[in-house]
Formats: C-alpha cells, sequence, structure tokens
C-alpha cells in the first residue's frame, strides 16, 4: 500500500531537490599556479560561486625542492618541503553585465603553512665540547592571512586567467631536529644558512589559469 505524502513531506522533498538543482547550477573553477611548477611545487585553487558577485576559493599546496638562496659556498642546497591550505571569500566588482567570477576582484584570507628546512650545518656537542657536522631540520607552524587585489578574465565561456597581489601576514612557532653519528639530543646550532623568508608580513602575488567544471 502507497501511503500519501502530507504536505510536510512534500515541502522538504521539494526543497531538497530545489537545493540539489541550485548547487548543480553555480559554477566551480578548478585552477593552478603554473609559476609554481618552477619550483617543483603543485598549487591548485578551487573556487565556488556563490552569487554573482562573491565567491568562495580553497588553495592547497604541496611541494619540495632544494635551493640555495641567498648562501654561496653551500656544500648542499637546503632542501625545502611545504604544505599549505588557503581558504579565501573574494566580493567582486561588477559593471557592464560581469557576474562573478570574472572582472575585478577584492579578496580576504586565511593561510596555514607546514614548511621543513633541511641543511647540513655545524652544531655544538656541550657533552663532548666540540664542533661537529649535522643535519638540521627546522620545522615551521605559520598562521596568518592577508588581502588580495586581482583581477579574472574569462576566455571562449570556460578558461580563466586570474592575476592578483596583496599584503600578507605569517607568524608561528618553530622547532629543530639535530641528527649527527654522535648527537646525544644536547647539541646546539653554531649558524643557519639564509634562507626564503617564511614568517612576517610580506607581498602575496601569482597567476593562475583555470576551467569550469
Amino acid at each position: 500500500m502507497i501511503r500519501k505524502l502530507v504536505p510536510k513531506e512534500s515541502c522538504l522533498i521539494g526543497l531538497f531537490l530545489m537545493s540539489g538543482l541550485y548547487i548543480q547550477a553555480q559554477e566551480v573553477v578548478v585552477k593552478i599556479n603554473p609559476l609554481s611548477l618552477l619550483v617543483v611545487t603543485a598549487n591548485i585553487q578551487g573556487e565556488y560561486v556563490i552569487n554573482n558577485k562573491t565567491s568562495v576559493q580553497l588553495g592547497i599546496l604541496v611541494g619540495k625542492v632544494g635551493l640555495s638562496i641567498g648562501n654561496t659556498g653551500l656544500s648542499q642546497e637546503i632542501g625545502y618541503t611545504w604544505l599549505g591550505l588557503t581558504p579565501e571569500i573574494r566580493y567582486y566588482y561588477q559593471k557592464m553585465q560581469r557576474e562573478a567570477p570574472n572582472g575585478l576582484y577584492l579578496a580576504t584570507y586565511m593561510r596555514y603553512k607546514l614548511t621543513k628546512r633541511s641543511f647540513l650545518a655545524s652544531v655544538y656537542d656541550p657533552g663532548r665540547k666540540l664542533y661537529t657536522s649535522g643535519t638540521v631540520t627546522r620545522t615551521h607552524h605559520l598562521f596568518g592571512g592577508g588581502v588580495l587585489l586581482g583581477y579574472q578574465w574569462l576566455f571562449c565561456d570556460s578558461f580563466y586567467l586570474d592575476l592578483f597581489f596583496g599584503p600578507q601576514y605569517l607568524s608561528g612557532p618553530s622547532t629543530y631536529l639535530i641528527e649527527c653519528e654522535s648527537c646525544s639530543g644536547n647539541e646546539s646550532l653554531v649558524e643557519e644558512p639564509k634562507g626564503v623568508p617564511l614568517r612576517g608580513a610580506g607581498i602575496r602575488l601569482g597567476v593562475t589559469i583555470g576551467i569550469t567544471i
């Protein structure tokens, strides 16, 4: 026996179907940052359109590379490993019938970035009272955010080019791990080589290309 739907149940089903159609109708743009490939890093963003003026975006950054920026005479490059998450909300300035995600926009975002720097360095062993060479890994847990001004172009109804720049600030704790053949756990780092700036105020800028899915 098939039971008739009461008005309340009919309304719930109707709302569910309408919400499903609404989600399917929204635009999602998947983008990559081609400049990140120069440092062996995958930088992927997904932008979801909320309405004709607003969108939200989530960026994921994963990479591992060896660099010697700011140093001369290093016997081995500094190894960087990083993972980043960047949630972002964008407000598009609409003119001439453009709709998000197309045109000039202002964005604000938060960022978490886990970065590890591995390098060879001179360390001091207080127990044995001598200097030795060891591998040092410095791990940063960075939190922060910033604002962006950008412009996103739409081509052929499906392809996007996004240019952006703006200030950011990152801060957070860091820890050291020293490894060597004779290390006992009480060693200290004598001198740390220069590296890519990670904390404090800086500029975030970039370019991404994407496609609607």
